[in-house]
């Protein structure tokens, strides 16, 4: 292994000079023919395409990524342990707010949103320069 690393590193290095747009194209390339290796299903392609597409227009909008990816890994975990707790405590809801660390966390959250519910209300309160000159938003 080493020394394939070793030789196969300045050629690696060789590929990143290509233009971008034969760059994404093999990239894709090769995933989707990984994708439809995994199980050979068609349905699989058109899932990662729509993901795909859906990605790139969120990158376009601003949106980070590593949230998605974040839901996507604890999504599942998430219910499945949402399942247990309501099967362990027979069905009540009361389980999720009455210990006393679930008590600390609502209150801090509370006091988050709170915090800055306030602040954003502060801040859009202020007088701006122009308004105070304008005389408005004076008491």
């Amino acid at each position: 292994m080493y020394f394939i690393g070793k030789y196969s590193t300045s050629l690696m290095a060789r590929i990143l000079t290509a233009p971008n747009y034969v760059l994404v194209t093999c990239i894709l390339f090769v995933s989707l023919i990984g994708v439809y290796a995994s199980k050979g299903n068609s349905f699989d392609l058109w899932l990662a395409l729509i993901v795909g597409i859906i990605v790139f227009f969120l990158n376009k909008l601003d949106f980070a990524a590593p949230l998605f990816v974040l839901a996507f890994i604890f999504g599942p975990m998430t219910e499945d342990y949402f399942r247990r707790s309501l099967m362990l405590s027979k069905g009540e809801y009361n389980v999720f707010y009455t210990g006393p660390t679930a008590l600390i966390l609502i209150c801090l959250i509370l006091l988050v949103f709170g915090f800055s519910t306030y602040r954003s209300w502060k801040n859009n309160s202020k007088p701006t320069d122009s308004s105070v000159e304008k005389g408005e938003n004076i008491q």
